[in-house]
């Protein structure tokens, strides 16, 4: 793989100057990890927990041998941490996801941390995660979707049906996989997909955890959020109002008043935000005293989960978190949670934008050669527009057949269907020229359109749309192994990698 990094696209890189204050760690300090690793070695974690935890999960999804070894590291009160995270996605989802795993194991490798990858199922917004796309051989965007119930039920309580499976066959042998772990109906969809990402990181270390098995080790987290939810409430909306000052974004909304940061399911399984309402708590249609509350909590804690603002904390919380890599719309958030993180008592880790990368197959490769096109410019709707001087010649030429059949058939034809009848046989010439010197340039009649698909797919970044099977599963290479050659955690902007 041929990795060529641009340096005047880096759509990661926040404002620092002017968000630097509300970081605490900078990511471009050269001491940025010696400072992280400060912070944990004067708070307390519950390593001997976490580790098994960890070793249980993991054994169970198969992971390898070199990740059970890197959770054992943890039992050293020294040992950090770089963690990512992100929703489970069909298949592993878009391919940010997995760039979000290479950059983990690139900075874990560089400052001697283990690499963790937090699965973000406890998230009931099954519309991120059950569909992905695919690139067929003409350039056409192929959505698999699951079509999950969306009924309120966190990702980590669905099952896969009969119809989810025949979509996870198709998935499959569209991208002609015959390596991955066939699913069978009924089985968790979310360890299901946790071992396809544990195949794609196979040889790498990286660790994987599910936020349902913190549960029990997030009472006290829990308790403090029902306890004082106004005052971590006023501490979280006053953050906000100074970042907006000091120009930054308001990315987690806390107008809201009444919501607190956690969520309960029901005796259904359906998840809903606590909200207090008239001198009482309330989750869906059931009201709760601080009493009732602090006792489920104490007696059934896996029905409770954060939302996005206090995951972070948690997981700072319980994991020796040295730094966490987070993408665009992370990173601006997390300036938003600096006070919060310091009310909990817990040291926020440095936050480190991922990479940001589009993959180009050879044989789209060949065709930007051919067509003289930079993957970095926007690619042309139509074949017209890479030939202009095509253009030209035929509106004279267009021009010249008007006139000519006007002056000898204007009384016996209206100028309207002149118009309309010299125009439709140039359009079909013209197609029928630029097909021939397509040919002759081996360049594919729908070159254009593989390329528009392939790297701004809905006029989106790649990684954004594309799964990342559409591109390992035509490689025999170890995509993510070859990413890891890079000498830095941090290449400087946008990355093309030729494969």
């Amino acid at each position: 793989m041929r990795i060529v990094a641009n340096t005047q696209l880096n759509p990661l890189k926040p404002n620092h100057e002017v968000l630097l204050p509300f970081l605490g760690i900078s990511y471009l300090d050269p001491n940025a990890m010696a400072k992280a690793h400060q912070q944990i070695s004067e708070h307390s974690y519950p390593r001997k927990e976490l580790i098994s935890i960890l070793r249980k999960y993991n054994s169970l999804l198969g992971n390898d041998t070199l990740a059970l070894h890197n959770i054992e590291r943890l039992s050293s009160l020294q040992q950090g941490c770089v963690v990512t995270g992100q929703q489970l996605g069909l298949m592993g989802g878009p391919a940010y996801t997995i760039l979000k795993g290479i950059s983990c194991l690139l900075l874990a490798r560089e400052s001697g941390a283990v690499p963790i990858f937090w699965l973000a199922t406890e998230d009931h917004d099954v519309a991120e995660i059950d569909h992905s796309y695919l690139l067929d051989a003409y350039g056409n965007l192929k959505n698999f979707h699951l079509s999950f119930p969306k009924d309120g039920r966190s990702v980590e309580d669905l099952k896969l049906t009969e119809h989810n499976v025949a979509v996870i066959h198709q998935f499959l042998q569209s991208a002609s996989i015959n390596k991955v772990l066939w699913p069978k109906i009924n089985e968790s969809y979310a360890q299901t997909m946790a071992q396809v990402l544990v195949q794609l990181f196979a040889g790498t270390g990286m660790i994987f955890l599910e936020p349902k098995l913190l549960r029990p080790l997030a009472r006290s987290f829990f308790r403090r959020e029902i306890e004082n939810f106004q005052d971590l409430h006023h501490v979280l909306k006053g953050t906000t109002s100074k970042l907006l000052k000091a120009g930054g974004k308001e990315i987690i909304s806390f107008s809201d008043a009444e919501a607190t940061n956690l969520f309960l399911k029901d005796e259904k399984g359906h998840r809903f935000k606590i909200l207090f309402k008239n001198g009482s708590f309330q989750s869906g249609k059931q009201r709760y005293t601080e009493e009732d509350l602090l006792f489920l909590i104490d007696e059934q804690p896996w029905r409770f989960s954060t939302n996005v603002a206090a995951r972070p904390v948690l997981q700072s919380l319980l994991i020796p978190t040295l730094a966490y890599i987070a993408g665009p719309t992370e990173l601006n958030y997390f300036h938003q949670l600096g006070d919060y993180h310091q009310a909990h008592a817990v040291p926020m880790p440095c936050i480190v934008p991922r990479i940001s990368a589009t993959l180009i197959p050879a044989y789209a490769a060949e065709i930007l050669a051919k067509c003289k096109i930079d993957p970095s410019m926007e690619i042309p709707s139509h074949w017209n527009d890479l030939l202009p001087q095509l253009n030209d010649g035929f509106v004279q030429m267009t021009a010249d057949w008007k006139q000519s059949a006007w002056q000898q058939f204007e009384n016996e034809i209206s100028l309207e269907a002149v118009e309309r009848i010299i125009k439709h046989a140039a359009f079909k010439l013209q197609k029928k020229i630029v097909k021939s010197r397509l040919q002759a340039e081996g360049i594919p009649l729908h070159g254009l359109h593989l390329l528009r698909n392939l790297i701004h797919p809905h006029q989106k970044p790649q990684e954004r749309i594309l799964n990342w099977w559409s591109f390992q599963a035509y490689s025999q290479e170890n995509l993510v192994k070859e990413f890891l050659k890079l000498p830095s955690w941090m290449p400087e902007g946008h990355l093309y990698c030729y494969i």
